[in-house]
């Protein structure tokens, strides 16, 4: 099965976004946990609510057409700071199966 994975062009804020093929996210910060998450739409049903995006992740993959995931793109010894670094050494992408 081939995959098409698309750079999402977003800022470090909370957010609604727009994917491809009527599928939509919210993409979250749980201040608690210090990560982001997001709940997942198709023609604004809800899919799936609350999935964390932990770096080099993407949990629903296999599970829907569209999804995302989260990709560290810094050094991994270097700690960072989850909140403003989303769109910047987090990058989000989009996954299209």
């Amino acid at each position: 099965m081939a995959r098409n994975i698309y750079d999402l062009t977003l800022s470090s804020e909370e957010q609604n976004i727009t994917m491809l093929d009527g599928y939509s996210a919210e993409i979250r910060f749980d201040a608690c946990y210090k990560r982001w998450y997001y709940n997942l739409y198709y023609y604004g049903e809800l899919l799936a609510a609350g999935v964390a995006l932990n770096p080099d992740t993407a949990p629903l993959l296999g599970f829907f057409d569209d999804t995302i995931g989260i990709v560290d793109s810094g050094d991994k010894k270097v700690i960072y700071e989850p909140y403003s670094e989303l769109g910047g050494r987090l990058k989000l992408v989009e996954i299209k199966e």
